[in-house]
This record gives C-alpha cells, sequence and structure tokens, in this order.
C-alpha cells in the first residue's frame, strides 16, 4: 500500500488544478480506471484519503502502480474523453452501462416551410430535435400527431421543390400542402412554432392561444378556421389523457435502480410534453463492490453525454442533481419506474437461468450470448438471411442483423446459409463480437454449411442444429449437438426456450423479407404493370408524388389522373393489391 501512496502523492503534486481524464493502471500494465475531474489535483489527492473510500474504489487504489493524465479546457470535454477511453478501452473497474435502445428524435428543418421528419445520429444538421423517444412505435406515433394537429410537410425537400399539386397526405387531411400554396408562408411558420411549443411541453399555453383562435375565427363567420382550431384542441386533450407524466409542468427525467448483489437495472422515465413520455432499459455490469451511489453517478454521466439534461431529474438514490420525491404524483411515478426496473432485474435472473440450463445440457460453460439464423424468400425471390442475438437480457434487439443475399442465385438455402455465416463471422472476428452458441433452425445439411464455413475462418465455435420434426410439430424437434441426438419431452423449460429463440429468429426473417419484397415492388412496381409507359409513369408520380402514394390510392382516385382510363387504373390497383 505505501507504494500505491507513493504514486498517488507524487502525481497528486504534480497534476494541474483544471479539468482533465487521469488513468489508473495496475503492476502488469493493465488500465484499472478512467476517471474524469474538474479539478485533477484535488481529485486524485482525494484518493490518498484512505477512511472515505468504498471498498471497491480502496481495492482499485491498492492496486495502483502508475497514473496518466490528460489535461482538457472544460469539464464537458473531460467527460466526452473520458467516455471514450472507458468505451474503447474497457478498464477493470469503471462500471458500463448496456442499454436495450436505441435512440430516435423527431426533427424540425430550418427554413421558411419547415419539415418535420424522423431522425437517428449525430445532431449536426442545423434542425431542431426533439426527444429522446423509446422507440420506433413512439416515433411513429408522434410523428402521426403532428400531422394529424399541425399539418406539417414530412416530404424531402426536392419532392416539396417540384409539386405540382398537392399529394395524397393533403388529402386525408395530414398535410397543409405549402409545395402548392394552399397555405401562406405566415400561417405554416404559426403552426412550426405551435408544434415547437407542444414538443416543448408548454401544453397549457398552446392550448390557450388555440382557443383563443378558435372564438376570434367564430366570431368572424370564418367557421372552417373554427373547425380545424376545435379539432386541434381535440387531439391536445385526447394526447394529454395517455401520458402517465402529463401532471408535471417542465422536463422531467425520473430515473431508478434496482439492485440485487452485483446485479443491476436502471429505468428511465421522460417527459418532455404529453405526447413524448417514453421509457429506457439499462443494465449496469461490472458493479461488484460498487455503491449505488457510485452507479447512478456512472450511469448520469453517460446518459447526458449526448443529450439536453431535463430541467429536473427524479431518483431513488440522492445525488447532488438528483432530487428523491417522498409524496404525490412525482413520488407515485417514480414508485411506476422503480417497479419496472425490479420487474427487469426479475426477468434477467429467469433468463441467466435459462441459459445456466443450456449450458448445463450442452456441457458448455457460461453461455453469454446466442446467434440464432434463419432464412426466408419466395421461389428464391427477396432472398435475405437473419440473425437474432439473446443473452442474459433476453433478446438483444439492437444487435439483430438482417443480410440481403448477394452471391446465390435461385433459393439455395444452403447457399443462403454459407453466405450469412461467412459474413456474420469474417466480420466478428474483427470485432470480437463472437457468442458463446450458434443455432442454426435445421438439421444436419445445415450444421455441414456451417461447420464448412467455421474451419474456413479458423473459429471453434458450439454449434446446435433444431431439426423439425415432419410434421414440423413443435415440442417434438431433435437437438443436434456435435455427435449428440437428443429430444426433450414437451413442456420441458429448455425446450421452449428454444422455441422461443427459433420462432423470433424466424418472425424476423419474414419481417425482413417482407420488407424487402415491399421495397422491390416500390422501387419497381410501376415498370412491370403491362400499359404503363414513361408518359403514364410520369403522369401518376406527378399526381401522387410516390409509388407508396400509388399504392394507397383507391380506383377512383386513379382513374382521375390524365391519361389513366378506368381498364388501367383497375390493372394498377390490382397489380398493387
Amino acid at each position: 500500500m505505501a507504494q500505491t501512496e507513493n504514486v498517488i502523492s507524487a502525481v497528486a503534486k504534480q497534476a494541474p488544478s483544471s479539468p482533465g481524464v487521469y488513468r489508473m493502471f495496475g503492476k502488469n500494465g493493465e488500465l484499472l480506471y478512467v476517471g474524469k475531474a474538474k479539478n485533477l489535483a484535488a481529485r486524485i489527492k482525494s484518493y490518498a484519503e484512505k477512511g472515505t473510500l468504498s471498498d471497491r474504489i480502496a481495492k482499485m487504489v491498492e492496486e495502483t502502480r502508475r497514473m496518466e493524465l490528460v489535461r482538457t479546457s472544460t469539464e464537458t470535454e473531460a467527460l466526452l474523453l473520458e467516455q471514450d477511453f472507458i468505451k474503447r478501452l474497457k478498464p477493470k473497474y469503471n462500471i458500463v452501462m448496456r442499454d436495450d435502445k436505441s435512440y430516435a428524435y423527431l426533427a424540425l428543418s430550418k427554413g421558411n416551410f419547415p419539415r418535420i421528419y424522423k431522425y437517428r445520429g449525430a445532431k449536426n444538421s442545423g434542425a431542431r430535435f426533439f426527444g429522446p423517444f423509446p422507440n420506433g412505435g413512439a416515433l411513429a406515433e408522434s410523428l402521426k400527431i403532428m400531422q394529424d394537429i399541425f399539418k406539417l410537410r414530412t416530404c424531402s425537400d426536392s419532392y416539396f421543390r417540384n409539386r405540382a399539386r398537392p399529394c395524397l397526405l393533403h388529402q386525408i387531411k395530414k398535410c397543409s400542402a405549402p409545395c402548392t400554396g394552399a397555405i401562406s408562408g405566415e400561417n405554416y411558420s404559426a403552426r412550426a412554432t405551435e408544434a415547437c411549443s407542444f414538443l416543448k411541453g408548454r401544453d397549457d399555453a398552446l392550448m390557450k392561444r388555440l382557443s383563443a383562435k378558435m372564438e376570434a375565427a367564430s366570431a368572424a363567420g370564418e367557421f372552417e378556421e373554427a373547425i380545424y382550431y376545435r379539432d386541434q384542441i381535440a387531439h391536445l386533450n385526447q394526447m394529454l389523457k395517455k401520458s402517465p407524466l402529463s401532471g408535471f409542468s417542465e422536463d422531467t427525467d425520473v430515473i431508478a435502480l434496482a439492485r440485487e448483489g452485483n446485479k443491476a437495472a436502471i429505468e428511465v422515465m421522460f417527459s418532455r410534453s404529453s405526447a413524448m413520455a417514453g421509457n429506457f432499459s439499462y443494465e449496469p455490469t461490472n458493479i461488484d463492490g460498487a455503491t449505488d451511489e457510485e452507479i447512478m453517478a456512472a450511469f448520469l454521466d453517460e446518459f447526458y453525454l449526448e443529450r439536453e439534461r431535463p430541467k429536473s431529474i427524479l431518483s431513488n438514490v440522492a445525488l447532488e442533481e438528483t432530487a428523491v420525491p417522498e409524496r404525490g404524483d412525482k413520488k407515485r411515478a417514480l414508485d411506476i419506474v422503480l417497479a419496472n426496473a425490479k420487474a427487469k432485474l426479475e426477468q434477467r435472473g429467469s433468463q441467466e437461468e435459462h441459459l445456466r440450463s443450456l449450458a448445463k445440457l450442452l456441457g458448455l460453460g457460461d453461455i453469454k450470448r446466442i446467434d440464432v439464423f434463419d432464412n426466408s424468400h419466395i421461389s428464391g425471390a427477396a432472398k435475405v438471411g437473419a440473425m437474432i442475438v439473446a443473452g442474459s437480457t433476453g433478446f438483444q434487439k439492437d444487435n439483430y442483423r438482417r443480410y440481403d443475399i448477394k452471391t446465390v442465385v435461385g433459393g439455395d438455402d444452403f447457399g443462403m446459409m454459407e453466405e450469412v455465416l461467412t459474413r456474420r463471422y469474417t466480420r466478428a472476428k474483427e470485432e470480437n463480437t463472437l457468442p458463446s452458441l450458434v443455432i442454426l433452425d435445421g438439421g444436419e445439411p445445415q450444421l455441414v454449411v456451417a461447420r464448412k464455413v467455421l474451419a474456413k475462418l479458423d473459429l471453434d465455435l458450439p454449434l446446435l442444429g433444431i431439426a423439425k420434426t415432419e410434421g414440423h410439430d413443435k415440442g417434438n424437434e431433435t437437438l443436434i449437438f456435435g455427435a449428440k441426438r437428443f429430444k426433450l419431452r414437451g413442456g420441458d423449460p429448455i425446450l421452449f426456450y428454444l422455441e422461443r429463440l427459433r420462432d423470433e429468429a424466424h418472425r424476423f426473417a419474414i419481417k425482413s423479407h417482407r420488407a424487402k419484397r415491399q421495397r422491390q415492388m416500390l422501387s419497381s412496381g410501376l415498370d412491370v404493370i403491362e400499359g404503363i409507359g414513361p408518359k403514364k409513369k410520369r403522369a401518376l408520380l406527378n399526381y401522387f408524388g410516390s409509388v407508396r402514394n400509388i399504392e394507397n390510392a383507391s380506383l377512383d382516385e386513379l382513374s382521375k389522373v390524365e391519361g389513366i382510363s378506368s381498364a388501367l387504373a383497375d390493372t394498377i390497383y390490382k397489380s398493387f393489391h
């Protein structure tokens, strides 16, 4: 310990009283910990104060033999550098967060007629962003509400500039058609401003403005405009009833930590406005010996790295930046979020039990990750391969992958399997994302292909085949693992778990195939319809704006296009349905 004290004391004396990042290394040069500090000298000196350290931190300090410092201009730069080091180098003592969602936002572009659209990725386009949303469904629902209430355009700028007449969205009252001058720039800008107010959670002020506008329009005899504002108010009232956090008067995140020993789950529910209540789930790892405060502090640092902090953060863990409510609506909201976190922790426990049972059955060590594969096509058309991933937290959907088949002609299932496995595990070797077990929907022929691929890549991964019976009866599958052939009794929990994995892979493969087939139909659907030449194709696209709108058009709508007869409209309709 004396050697450690000497190291820390020496570094503390040389450290600047400015922001930066420090790294602590063990006796063999291994990276133990990466931390950030507003004042490097003060932070490093604090490690010498033995009585104030948790057991985990004291053990880390005891193992430290060397430290390295990096100065930064600001504390924010230090945070960014710290997170980069943690994600790339995975230090022994840093708490790591794994989330089960990707982040999506609503974006409102710049310009005279702003476009509202879904967005993922770095927020560097100059648009205004609202979110994050918990999943694609919540995002799509909010975008639909924006269309219903504010009727802002969602089309691309190039499409917007080249419109000659209103598209189908205007006909079904989901767009105000600024492309054709159906709404003035001033009125459209007012709607965009109201949409921003709504998305920022200023519901009360917006409702008052809409009510005043409705009354003014009614008094002036402009009844169509009054009806528009009435419908907006009705939509907003309906939305406000749906939100579990609609009682919050300011932007709020509710964050709860549930813990059992060295396992933990963090649940986040956020409220930016009634339209934007949602939740994220996180699984902190590498937390053995860490206090709840250390886990929550690490989570907050990472969670708000690329997000704007709300005005209020409620939590069941007291930190400087969090509030712990004791009564009222805020306490009830925290109780709901904590119950969700506990449920996730319990679910993780059952998943781990499945993995332990499966590992015991197959004679394997710990199973951390399972890759499951399936293919889908129709007579060799729209061929896709699909991989789903499962682990201790259940299905890990952010790791799912769809593979458009590139090298196989026709419906060669074995060729498709070979291509998919080759692409997956060539990349997995480079990224170090190899699984503990590979499951294939099929018997010995599929396993032969898989062994061939793995041998070429010099990989030795456990392979399990699930072979269906002749009648495809569930509960009567044959499991093939190496030289072993065995069946499990109907109702066996392991068999049920394996069936769930296989069915999820099949569902994802079918979904991916249908999406590809739809894309192919939309991209070339007009080209394969008899009687549609370049002129008629151009007339249809000019009228409807896109092939998707043509697909959704009725017979009557198709017949209104110049040059499209009733018979041809019928042919077009039937080709899409």
